[in-house]
């Protein structure tokens, strides 16, 4: 095995789509940041479906209380699923907003901010 110089050192540090910072940087091309920003997209859309998936499986397991009997769901049933949806999207638009200001803010560090939102 090849020794390294000291100049061909390995990043460690990693970014959100599994490339070593050091790489995102100098990824200066049009080309490579497009296939950065195609990275990321697909990242947010998997993100989505796991938020989407979470909120069927709440609102469903909390409002639906008879599909084993019929497949149609009650009116009582249709207003559960509505303010349950209603709720998870007013919270998590809440908590995207907070989380937001909090990072904007420069002299807060992560531990004030993760300090905060545990709250």
């Amino acid at each position: 095995r090849a020794k390294k110089s000291s100049s061909e050192k390995e990043p460690t540090a990693r970014s959100g789509d599994g490339m070593p910072t050091e790489q995102w940087r100098l990824a200066t091309t049009q080309e490579e940041i497009k296939d950065r920003l195609l990275g990321m997209k697909a990242i947010q859309q998997q993100h989505a479906l796991l938020h989407v998936n979470a909120l069927v499986d709440r609102c469903f397991d909390q409002c639906v209380t008879d599909f084993w009997l019929t497949r149609h769901l009650g009116t009582r049933e249709q207003q559960c699923v509505c303010d349950c949806t209603h709720k998870f999207l007013a919270l998590s638009l809440q908590l995207g907003d907070t989380f937001a200001t909090l990072l904007a803010s420069p002299e807060l560090t992560k531990a004030d901010v993760h300090t905060r939102l545990v709250r």
